[in-house]
């Protein structure tokens, strides 16, 4: 089966729009954008935009992103512009003046053309937003270009004044007839493709057909083979799940350097943070390949797959969704999954993964307070805002979604025989639910669950996303051959406060089931001694572990230079190691499920 794209997955032909878009407009595009980077030692970039065709107004406004899509965070990447002016066609200089934080209102005196000007701090790399150096400019759309929102629609062009030894990557097409300029079909594209732009290690692929560059900055040692074999076999796996490849042309991009990672997805492109060591170790190359599945998956849920509230993008407040659980949660499930089928990955480390996620989960107060939808809907001030208190208030919408994601495609195939499953869930709405559509709502993803599983699925919504019961998903686990335990569980003294390193021990963040709360401890304190021995945050865990549950402990701690003492009773908790193993025995059930599930054998459970 062909997975090169179809209509239904609006595929753009860039070159073919910046040939006809010329004799069309002889004057050129009703936007353009001219970026300057001559000056990389200071940092900044300087931009142009050139606005055709706004005369009959007095007046028009142009505003910059408060927000990238992907992450979900107000920004306000307009507080980044350092100098700003607009002029007439002639060069003449037009007044402008603040709206509010983002937005300029030009008085245009009906110019049919209008040209701002702005110079832009870049200094934003680790959250992929922009950032300038002498070695390249890496330029996220959302929080580099200024827009005309009457012109969100329109197509453009974006020409870079570069280096003349600087490659330009991007997932826009090059216009055959401009040298160094890109083509987009309107502002949401250029948006969803960044440019990355300097002296890049390009590694190329194809599959069926479709051409794919690995574009690197920075020094890694690389396996140019193996890395092209490795995305290949993940993005046909992916693609194979959502029955198609919808785009023409992708391109990873990659920044390699000390301390790097994360990943934002793009419209036919991803950006992703790797160290050198990443490609030299085995453990950190897997990791990687995690993130590159994740962000991979995203090309279909999100991009294209898109819940209604993020459909489409409002790029000047908070665009809200209770379903960020589906949008992450399921990538999140289905990034060390793909690992495992395709064998990228032996399949226990998708079961340590599970583990770690039902670990992360069980050891969060906040479980019992903030559901999934919640979790989902207040993304924008509480899972990208963290604080001391998030453990106690919030869940994660990525690892916890994946566990309810696990659930919902065992719940499925043992109502269907393994003939339906999450696979199937996601590829029908996939193609149910167009990005042109407005996006898909909580209703519409749980009522194609049930016409897939001929299941009732309110109670599994109630209880699972909606509510805060605790995610068991010990009998999912059992249905494929798998079992989840503590391991080397014990049961220790519990304070319930963690500290920074050094002496004294700074309380960093207190659990509001623990006694430390109940005694009046406090995030920020500075703990010196328990019953008069030394305490720092290097030997906090092992001073408490020296303890019983029920001893009583007398504490000592600075709060605002003043010395304090309390007493406390230890409570307890139980610790080990959460652990996914296969059974020894499986039933010919057990191993038949497993086998339709994770696409491989079921071997002998290990050790």
């Amino acid at each position: 089966m062909s997975l090169r794209c179809s209509a239904r997955s609006l595929c753009v032909g860039f070159l073919t729009l910046c040939l006809l878009a010329l004799p069309a407009l002889a004057e050129g595009y009703k936007v353009e954008y001219f970026v300057k980077l001559d000056r990389p030692q200071t940092q900044t970039v300087e931009i142009e935009m050139v606005l055709r065709g706004v005369g009959g107004h007095d007046e028009i406004e142009v505003q910059m992103p408060v927000w990238r899509p992907g992450r979900y965070s107000i920004e306000d990447f307009a507080g980044t512009i350092r100098s700003i002016h607009a002029r007439d066609a002639a060069g003449e200089k037009l007044a402008m003046g603040k709206t509010d934080k983002t937005t300029w209102r030009i008085e245009s005196a009906g110019a049919d053309e209008v040209r701002v000007g702005y110079v832009l701090y870049a200094n934003q790399l680790r959250l992929r937003m922009a950032h300038v150096d002498p070695s390249h400019a890496y330029l996220s759309g959302s929080a580099v270009f200024l827009y005309h929102p009457p012109y969100r629609d329109e197509s453009l062009r974006v020409h870079i004044e570069k280096p003349d030894h600087w490659r330009v990557a991007t997932g826009l097409e090059p216009c055959p007839s401009t040298p160094h300029a890109f083509v987009s079909p309107d502002f949401d594209i250029l948006v969803d493709s960044p440019f990355e732009i300097g002296e890049h290690q390009l590694i190329e692929f194809d599959l069926d057909g479709v051409p794919h560059e690995i574009v690197i900055w920075g020094e890694c040692e690389v396996d140019e083979a193996r890395l092209a074999a490795d995305f290949a076999a993940i993005t046909r796996h992916q693609a194979e799940i959502f029955g198609e490849i919808p785009y023409e042309r992708y391109v990873f991009m990659i920044h390699c350097q000390p301390g790097m990672g994360g990943g934002t997805e793009h419209w036919n492109s991803t950006i992703m943070g790797a160290r050198p060591e990443s490609f030299t170790n085995e453990g950190l190359y897997e990791n990687f390949l995690r993130l590159t599945s994740h962000e991979m998956f995203h090309t279909w849920n999100v991009k294209r797959l898109r819940p209604a509230g993020i459909s489409p993008y409002n790029y000047q407040k908070e665009n809200y969704s209770d379903l960020f659980w589906v949008a992450e949660g399921t990538t999140s499930y289905y990034d060390g999954f793909t690992l495992a089928r395709i064998g990228l990955t032996d399949e226990q480390t998708f079961l340590d993964r599970i583990a770690s996620q039902v670990a992360g989960h069980r050891t969060r107060p906040g479980r019992m307070l903030q559901s999934l939808a919640e979790s989902s809907f207040d993304a924008w001030i509480k899972f990208n805002r963290p604080t001391p208190d998030s453990l106690n208030s919030t869940i994660s919408f990525y690892g916890s979604g994946a566990l309810v994601n696990l659930k919902l495609d065992m719940k499925i195939r043992e109502a269907t025989g393994d003939r339906e499953s999450l696979d199937t869930l996601m590829r029908t709405m996939y193609e149910r639910f167009p990005l042109e559509g407005g996006g898909f709502t909580d209703d519409d993803f749980r009522e194609t669950a049930e016409e897939l599983s001929g299941l009732d699925l309110r109670e599994f919504w109630r209880r699972f996303v909606h509510g805060t019961e605790e995610y068991e998903v010990e009998d999912a686990l059992r249905r494929v051959g798998l079992q989840l335990y503590l391991r080397n569980a014990r049961t220790v003294a519990f304070l319930g406060a963690d500290f920074a390193g050094g002496h004294p021990a700074r309380v960093t963040r207190v659990s509001s089931e623990g006694p430390a709360t109940e005694a009046g401890l406090l995030v920020d304190d500075e703990v010196v001694s328990v019953d008069g021995r030394r305490f720092s945050g290097g030997n906090a865990e092992s001073v408490i572990r020296g303890y019983s549950p029920g001893d009583e402990v007398e504490v000592k701690f600075f709060r605002w230079n003043r010395l304090h003492t309390l007493r406390l009773t230890l409570g307890e908790e139980e610790t080990g190691r959460w652990t996914v193993r296969k059974v020894r025995n499986p039933t010919p059930e057990q191993r038949r499920a497993y086998e339709a599930w994770m696409h491989r054998p079921f071997d002998s459970a290990a050790d």
